[in-house]
Order: C-alpha cells, then structure tokens, then sequence
C-alpha cells in the first residue's frame, strides 16, 4: 500500500514507508532531525534512531552507541555494531583475522566464525558450512545429501529448503520461491 492507505497485515506497506504504529495507516518514513517513528522501520534510508533524543541521525561515530533502525543497527561508514555486555557500541569494521562477535563488524567477502571469534574469508559454493553465516553473498548454507554446504541461492519458482532471492519465500519445506506478497488482481 502507498501513503496514507491501511498496512497490509499490520505491517507491510511499499518501499520508503512504515506502518504507523497504532494508526494502522502507511506513512513516510522520518528524515534527518524527525522524530523517530514507531513500527517496522523507525527513519529513512541511511538514518537511524538516536536514543538520547528519539530523533533520525546519520550512523553514529567510533565508540558511539549503535542506532536502530530495524531490521539493522546502524554506524558511520567504516564501523560495525558490536555487541557486548554493556550494551551495542560502534567499532571498526575488521578484515579476515581480525576479533569479532558478530558479521556486522566483519568487512566485505568475510564472516564472523563464531568457534574462533574471528573474521574469515567467504566460503564458495560447494564447501562445507554450519553456523548458516559463512557462504559468499549470493549463497546459503544449505542441507543434501552430503551434508551442508554453500549453495546458491534459489530464484523464483526455483526448489527450496528454507532461503530464496530477495522478494522471495520458501513455500514450505522441500517447495518452490513464490513472491513474498500476494496481489489481487
């Protein structure tokens, strides 16, 4: 749905909008310096919500407290939301080798593997996976009949297990990517 008509479920409403919370109407999501809005999405592209004022900012600095804007935590450019005992902070972004708690603070064609608490390189299609966080962009950990490995991504009307393309669902187990979203004609 577009602004200002009703969210389909409660919740889906077309790209740059959010479903205002309690209203149950499509709204535009929040620029800079806006009051964050409450819902699926809290501010536009690239914003996140500072907390101290409830306000949209762009990604906060080195050591800063990470700003949410779901489904993502969001940082200045260069730095990932780590997340420890004292709550989220942004730290930079490390390459394979470097420490890390979660993928957010590893760089491009890396992964955070979590038996070593270190970055390490994407893995292609065909290798072996298990945490699901470890194939290259484009593929998924997936379960056959060797085990699980990296295996691309289906497309649409493609056989799945659980993931599919962008904009697509697995319809159920052992089923096909249909589009996320029913139309009516």
């Amino acid at each position: 749905p577009t602004e200002g008509q009703p969210c389909l479920d409660g919740a889906a409403c077309a790209d740059g909008l959010t479903c205002a919370d309690g209203v149950g109407t499509c709204a535009r999501l929040p620029g800079l310096g806006e009051t964050c809005a409450v819902g699926a999405r809290f501010c536009a592209d690239g914003l996140g919500c500072r907390p101290s004022d409830n306000t949209c900012q762009p990604g906060p600095g080195l050591g800063q407290e990470c700003y949410l804007n779901p489904p993502d935590y969001l940082c200045g450019a260069g730095l990932g939301c780590d997340f420890g005992a004292s709550g989220s902070v942004c730290v930079a972004i490390g390459g394979a080798g470097a420490a890390c708690t979660n993928d957010r603070t590893c760089g491009a064609d890396t992964f955070c593997d979590f038996a070593t608490g270190h970055c390490a390189t994407r893995r292609a299609d065909g290798a072996g996976c298990s945490a699901g966080n470890e194939c290259r962009v484009g593929s998924a950990c997936a379960v056959g009949p060797t085990g699980a490995t990296c295996q691309p991504i289906p497309a649409r009307d493609q056989p799945c297990v659980d993931a599919c393309a962008v904009g697509l669902t697995c319809q159920g187990p052992g089923g096909a990517c249909v589009a996320e979203l029913c139309v009516i004609p």
